[in-house]
């Protein structure tokens, strides 16, 4: 049997109203896609950003991941995971929006 493992991240109030309670299917695969980018990519997001995003935060999600993403997940440094996070917003956002102007 496969064991699933929990990555929590904050999410905004736009995107808690947009997606509702499918944020979890949705935000799986751009968790997978954040934890596969590398280090300097994350770097590039400055900390004014991740500062104005965190402000805005509204509440923690979890979605479930296989052991390989999870492990990715824990091996980003703390000092970027406020990085990583913006990120899922950021793609989640984009998501949102590119689905708004085809559907």
């Amino acid at each position: 049997m496969k064991k699933y493992y929990r990555v929590f991240f904050y999410i905004t109030d736009e995107l808690r109203e947009k997606f509702g309670k499918f944020i979890t299917y949705y935000a799986r695969d751009v968790v997978v896609e954040v934890v596969n980018m590398s280090l300097e990519e994350m770097k590039k997001v400055s900390i004014e950003v991740v500062d104005e995003f965190y402000k805005n935060k509204s509440q923690q999600v979890a979605v479930y991941v296989d052991k390989e993403i999870y492990d990715k997940w824990k091996s980003i440094p703390w000092h970027l995971k406020k990085q990583a996070q913006y990120l899922i917003n950021k793609r989640l956002l984009e998501m949102k929006e590119k689905e708004g102007k085809h559907g």
